[in-house]
């Protein structure tokens, strides 16, 4: 990767931020059994969704009570 190329972070393309990769890839490959056993096509807003949720699931479990 040369001094000028975009952080990996970033997609140019689409402008959006990408989550970390290893949750993305997680979230990708659940995203794709619940498809294949539903027979349905994957929306963004899907991933999208179940990203958000497990954010906001792993920050109230740090938050102590």
């Amino acid at each position: 990767m040369s001094k000028l190329d975009p952080p990996p972070a970033i997609s140019r393309r689409t402008r959006t931020v990408a989550i970390p990769v290893d949750l993305h890839d997680r979230l990708r490959i659940e995203a794709l059994q619940q498809s294949i056993r539903q027979k349905r096509r994957i929306s963004i807003q899907d991933i999208a969704e179940r990203a958000v949720k497990h954010y906001l699931d792993q920050s109230s479990m740090s938050v102590p009570e």
